[in-house]
């Protein structure tokens, strides 16, 4: 898969930062750092439609340290204009192929004790779905994101494409700061929502103190 990765990276036009991030996640791959996350909700949450007086659990699978890039760019000079949002979900292979690997995953957990004594079938996906082009095409047309985006304005070195300095203010600005998960530049391993507070905590702080007085 790396050596896959390898060469769609090379077919991209990337700023520093963008290979300085390919650099460090490459390098967790290495170090078996985790990169997925697998959650048990009790209920339905599936692409069908649950059958009546039927109990169920859905196994979920996320990637945390995705290889693929999006984008936002202005739309219009007009602010009230959203922007052009291009996720590029499952751009890189790699991450649709961790995908792959995460359903067999899933299927191997629901049959192991104590899952396989209470789940009695599989509703989804059909049960013909075994074989990896199966199971891909069934990813494919069944991601969605877990609303956690980052990146969009990071923290990081002009030099390298960052947009934001150490004081989280927007670089060539005098009085724009930034304080949200848009400054991470790279996935963390987990939910972001602890770090997006002690982001906002930080920012409060660099404000009060750069308006305190002499």
């Amino acid at each position: 898969m790396t050596a896959q990765l390898d060469r769609e990276v090379a077919s991209e036009k990337l700023t520093p930062l963008q290979e300085l991030s390919y650099k460090i996640q490459k390098g967790w791959l290495k170090e078996e750092v985790g990169l997925a996350e697998v959650i048990l909700y009790p209920g339905y949450a599936g692409a069908g439609v649950p059958k009546a007086n039927t109990s169920y659990m859905t196994i979920f699978t996320a990637v945390q340290h995705p290889f693929s890039r999006g984008n936002i760019h202005l739309n219009s000079s007009d602010p009230l204009v959203p922007p052009q949002i291009d996720p590029k979900y499952l751009s890189k292979s790699i991450d649709l192929q961790t995908l792959v690997h995460l359903f067999k995953f899933t299927q191997k957990l629901s049959k192991t004790d104590p899952l396989a004594s209470i789940i009695f079938t599989r509703q989804g996906p059909a049960s013909e779905v075994t074989s990896d082009t199966a199971i891909l095409e069934y990813v494919k047309a069944n991601v969605v994101s877990i609303q956690h985006p980052i990146g969009t304005a990071a923290l990081a070195p002009k030099e390298l494409g960052g947009v934001v300095d150490v004081h989280l203010r927007v670089y060539g600005t005098a009085n724009v700061r930034v304080a949200d998960a848009s400054i991470m530049p790279l996935h963390i391993g987990s939910h972001i929502q602890r770090t997006v507070y002690g982001i906002a905590e930080k920012a409060a702080e660099i404000i009060k103190k750069a308006n305190a007085p002499n």
